[in-house]
């Protein structure tokens, strides 16, 4: 039967009002997806600033930190170079080419090899040493502090404080590493080479020196294999001190004069002496775990 135009036009109502309803539907779930979609958005981009605000502080302090500590560095290091040039003068540049290689050959930085040769040198000098001597003696007991360390596995500023305090008459903190600094070998020093001269008997002199020497030495490696506060050291201690003895008699009744530059070139050959055992150690063990940490 034929459809008549009354019902073609409510068919057509009727579908048009679908279709609107249709289409109010799909907007209001395209209203909803964008909100959600601009929320995610809105959620992400505060999630990435509050990772951006999170990043440069985690990057950004640390950076910092290395920059101020670079320029800290840099800063004792030219402080280091002033000391140095004003304390060796023309020999400056001796200490500055010594110092190049601090930390693959001694294991310290160079800005602490600077900074201990020059304090070294600085001592010396006000003590009269001459100045070219005074350049050697510094840059060998810096690195002799280095050897001292590596070998019996110390601080290697606690042997630079002992070997000051060695150079200036104090024998107290450096016997914990085997050296003896008393009077009368200091003396006995001087004497032998040739630095003062006494009325006494340098045959006595020198043989009593050698039982010092050789006592010494002993002490040096019974501290090395037992340790300083070991029975054993106790008693090589002993032998050390009738050694003594020994040489202060030999040396009684020759009176020696020494001037405080003589007293600390004795004190440095009786301590380079005493350190043999030690004196390369560092070189020699340059491999191991501790020393790699020190380089």
């Amino acid at each position: 039967m034929p459809i008549t135009v009354a019902e073609l036009s409510a068919r057509l109502t009727a579908d048009t009002s679908g279709f609107r309803s249709g289409l109010a539907q799909a907007q209001a779930d395209a209203g909803k997806m964008h909100d959600s979609i601009r929320d995610k958005f809105a959620s992400a981009g505060e999630s990435m600033r509050s990772f951006g605000r999170k990043a440069t502080v985690a990057v950004s302090l640390p950076l910092a930190g290395v920059a101020v500590a670079a320029f800290k560095m840099a800063s004792d290091t030219n402080e280091s170079l002033s000391k140095v040039d004003v304390v060796f003068g023309q020999s400056a540049g001796a200490i500055k080419r010594w110092s190049d290689d601090a930390a693959k050959n001694l294991g310290i930085s160079r800005q602490e090899a600077l900074e201990s040769a020059g304090t070294f040198g600085n001592l010396f000098k006000a003590l009269g040493v001459v100045p070219l001597k005074a350049t050697h003696m510094s840059a060998s007991m810096v690195g002799l502090a280095s050897d001292l360390a590596s070998f019996n596995n110390a601080n290697p500023q606690d042997v630079l404080l002992a070997l000051r305090a060695g150079l200036v008459g104090e024998a107290e903190p450096l016997r914990k590493f085997g050296v003896s600094l008393s009077e009368a070998r200091i003396q006995a020093e001087a004497l032998s080479s040739g630095l003062a001269k006494a009325p006494v008997d340098m045959v006595k002199v020198k043989t009593a020196t050698m039982q010092v020497d050789t006592a010494t030495k002993a002490l040096a490696d019974t501290i090395k294999e037992h340790g300083d506060q070991s029975t054993e050291a106790a008693a090589a201690r002993l032998k050390v001190e009738a050694a003594e003895q020994s040489l202060q008699k030999a040396m009684a009744g020759g009176k020696v004069e020494l001037t405080a530059a003589m007293k600390a070139q004795a004190a440095y050959g009786i301590i380079m002496k005493d350190t043999q055992l030690a004196q390369g150690d560092f070189a020699r063990t340059a491999g191991g775990a501790a020393n790699q940490q020190r380089i």
